[in-house]
C-alpha cells in the first residue's frame, strides 16, 4: 500500500496498491498462472471490503514482466471540498488518479538521485556528510555518513514539526543540523524523515540542481512518467523535500522502481536440487576402476547425476543403462586433453553425442578456444578444467575465451593448485577477475576422482571432494545443462543449502544444518571485495545499488565451502 498524506486538492484518504511480478520470479506454468489469478481475485475482494470503511478509494495494479495484466479503480478519489464540506456527488476514483506518494518519495526520488551520484563518483557512500555539507559538523554529526542516512542508522530523530521552526529551506536545514540526535550513530535502524531530508540537501549541493528538477530530467522524463511529479499544485516549504512530496499514478510508480538498481531475476523456487559431479575418471583412461563401479560409488551416496569424463574417451551411458533410474542419470561426456607446448589444456565436454578429437593451435588461447568450440559444435556444454594445473592457463587468457560459461573453481585432485601460489592467483580470485571484467561465467566444483580403490588420503585423487547441486525441474541431461549455464546451481566441497531466494533488493541463503557446525557467509562483489560477512542462518544481503554482482560463499566450521553463483545487478 502507498500511504496517503492529505493535501488540499484531494481532500480524501486514498490508497494505491501495486503488485509487480519480476521476470523469472513467477514461473510461466499453469499452476503459477492459476495462483496469480487467484491472488488477484483475493486482492480485489479485500480492497472492495475496505472501501468505505478503511479508505474512500484505491487503485489496484498488477504487472508482470513489465506488462499490466490487471488494473482496477475502487470507490472515490474526492469526498470533500477545500472547506471540508462533503461533495455531492463525490468524485469517483479513476485508474489515472494522482496520489500523494508520501514516504515512497524516499525510494522513487531521493535514493535514486543519491545512487546516481554514487555511480558517477560524485558521492561516496562511506564519506562523512560534512564532505558535501561543510557546516554539518559537531561531536554528534562528524561520524554520520551518507550510508547511515540511506540505512536509517544516523541517529537523527524520525520527524519533527519543522514548519513551526522554519519558513524556508535554509532554516529547515539549520533546524535539523542543530537538533540533538535521538540515538547514537550506527546504533540500530530508526526510520528518519530528517535523514532523507539531509540526503536531499546533499543531492542538491553536489548536482547543482533542485532535487525535483534532477529526478524529473534524469528519471521521470526518460521513462515517460508523465504523471509523476513533486507537488502538482504548488511549491512551498513542504512542497517537496528528500523525504516526501512526490505524486504519481498507480501506472507510473512501478516504472520508476524498475529503473532502480536491482538483482536480475533468478528462480530458485521451482524445481528441486539435483546433486552431481561433472568430472571423474575410470579405467577407460587413467582411473583405477571400471565405469560401472565408479557410477555405483556416486549412486550409492545419493548423487543424482554423473558425467564420466575420461581423457579423449567417450563412455556410452547406454552400456550402463541398468544403473539408471528415476533417481540417477549418467550424462555422456569426455575430457578433451591436449597441450600447448608444456602447458596442459583440458576442456570437459558435457552431454555430447560421441567422442570429440582434441584440437591444437599456434597459441595457448587458440588451443583453449578451439576445444571449447569443438564441444559447442556438437551442442555440448564445455567447462575449462583446473586452469592452475601445471600453471597452464592464466586469468588473462581465460578472460579472452569466448562462448564458455563454466569454469572449475574447486577441483578435488591434490595437484591442481586451487589456492594459487607465488604470483599466480587462486581460482576464486581468478573468478572474481573474470566477473569484474564483465565476463558472465559460473564456478563449478568437481572431485576429478581417479582413485576409488585403496586408501583415501590427501595425496590421492579420491571421489566426493567436490560437486554441484543444480536447481532443475527434471532429471534430464539437457535440462541440467540449461540450468547450469543459467547459474541456477551452487558448487560445494561439503556445505549444503536448503533454499536460495533472490528478490529485486534482497538475497537470502538458508544453509542446511549439520550437527553443531557453524557457518560464515560472505557476500562478495566487484574485485573480490567482501561486501558483508555474517554468521546468521539464514544469511541475507540487501542491495545498496553500487554493486555489479554479488556471489555468496558459505564456509562451515570444519573448512568446507559452498559457492553460490553470482547474481548480477541491473542498473
Amino acid at each position: 500500500m502507498i500511504r496517503h498524506r492529505p493535501v488540499p486538492f484531494l481532500q480524501a484518504s486514498l490508497a494505491a496498491a501495486l503488485i509487480g511480478c519480476a521476470a523469472g520470479q513467477v514461473a510461466s506454468t499453469p499452476l503459477a498462472q492459476s495462483g496469480l489469478r487467484r491472488g488477484i481475485t483475493i486482492a480485489d475482494s479485500l480492497i472492495d471490503a475496505g472501501v468505505g470503511t478503511l479508505t474512500p478509494g484505491a487503485v489496484l495494479l498488477v504487472a508482470r514482466n513489465g506488462k499490466v495484466i490487471h488494473e482496477r479503480a475502487f470507490g472515490y478519489a474526492e469526498l470533500n471540498d477545500y472547506a471540508m464540506h462533503r461533495i455531492a456527488p463525490p468524485r469517483p476514483m479513476q485508474t489515472n488518479t494522482i496520489f500523494d506518494l508520501a514516504s515512497v518519495t524516499k525510494v522513487m526520488a531521493t535514493t535514486f538521485a543519491t545512487m546516481m551520484l554514487v555511480d558517477r563518483g560524485q558521492v561516496v557512500l562511506d564519506a562523512p556528510v560534512y564532505r558535501y555539507l561543510p557546516d554539518f559538523r559537531g561531536p554528534h554529526l562528524d561520524s554520520i555518513t551518507v550510508r547511515h542516512l540511506l540505512q536509517h542508522s544516523s541517529g537523527l530523530v524520525q520527524w519533527q514539526p519543522l514548519y513551526y521552526q522554519a519558513s524556508n529551506s535554509a532554516q529547515t536545514y539549520a533546524a535539523i543540523r542543530d537538533m540533538p540526535l535521538g540515538w547514537g550513530v550506527g546504533e540500530g535502524r530508526h526510520y528518519s524523515d530528517l535523514g532523507f531530508m539531509i540526503l536531499g540537501y546533499i543531492v542538491e549541493k553536489v548536482s547543482g540542481q533542485p532535487l525535483d528538477q534532477l529526478v524529473d530530467q534524469k528519471l521521470y522524463k526518460p521513462l515517460a512518467l508523465a504523471k509523476t511529479t513533486f507537488n502538482p499544485k504548488k511549491r512551498s516549504l513542504t512542497g517537496f523535500a528528500g523525504h516526501a512530496g512526490l505524486f504519481s499514478t498507480a501506472a507510473d510508480a512501478p516504472k520508476s522502481e524498475a529503473a532502480m538498481p536491482h538483482f536480475e531475476a533468478v528462480d530458485f523456487s521451482s524445481g528441486r536440487w539435483l546433486k552431481g559431479n561433472t568430472h571423474t575418471h575410470t579405467l577407460e583412461s587413467d582411473g583405477d576402476s571400471p565405469p560401472e563401479l565408479v557410477a555405483m560409488w556416486y549412486k550409492s551416496r545419493g548423487y543424482n547425476f554423473l558425467v564420466l569424463s575420461d581423457h579423449n574417451v567417450w563412455v556410452n551411458p547406454a552400456k550402463l543403462s541398468y544403473l539408471m533410474d528415476s533417481s540417477f542419470l549418467l550424462i555422456p561426456g569426455e575430457e578433451l586433453t591436449t597441450r600447448f607446448g608444456l602447458k596442459p589444456v583440458h576442456v570437459n565436454g558435457l552431454n555430447i553425442p560421441h567422442v570429440i578429437e582434441p584440437r591444437t593451435d599456434s597459441t595457448l588461447l587458440g588451443t583453449v578456444q578451439k576445444n571449447v568450440d569443438a564441444v559447442r559444435e556438437v551442442e555440448g556444454v564445455p567447462h575449462i578444467n583446473h586452469p592452475n594445473f601445471g600453471w597452464a592457463i592464466s586469468q588473462d587468457v581465460l578472460s579472452r575465451v569466448k562462448n564458455d560459461k563454466l569454469i572449475e573453481i574447486h577441483n578435488g585432485h591434490p595437484l591442481v593448485h586451487n589456492e594459487g601460489g607465488g604470483d599466480s592467483p587462486g581460482m576464486e580470485a581468478v573468478w572474481d577477475y573474470l566477473l569484474s571484467a564483465g565476463k558472465r561465467i559460473y564456478g563449478i566444483a568437481v572431485d576429478d576422482a581417479h582413485h576409488f580403490q585403496g586408501e583415501f588420503a590427501p595425496d590421492r585423487a579420491n571421489p566426493g571432494r567436490g560437486w554441484v547441486s543444480v536447481r532443475a525441474s527434471r532429471l534430464d541431461g539437457r535440462e541440467i545443462m540449461t540450468q547450469m549455464e543459467a547459474g541456477r546451481f551452487y558448487a560445494s566441497s561439503g556445505v549444503e543449502l536448503d533454499s536460495v531466494s533472490v528478490t529485486p533488493q534482497d538475497m537470502t541463503i538458508h544453509i542446511r544444518r549439520r550437527g553443531d557446525f557453524k557457518f560464515t557467509t560472505e557476500f562478495i562483489g566487484q574485485g573480490g571485495v567482501v561486501l558483508k560477512k555474517t554468521g546468521d542462518n539464514p544469511a541475507t544481503y540487501h542491495l545498496t545499488g553500487s554493486e555489479t554482482y554479488v556471489r555468496p560463499r558459505i564456509t562451515d566450521s570444519g573448512g568446507a565451502v559452498a559457492w553460490m553463483q553470482p547474481v548480477f545487478i541491473v542498473h
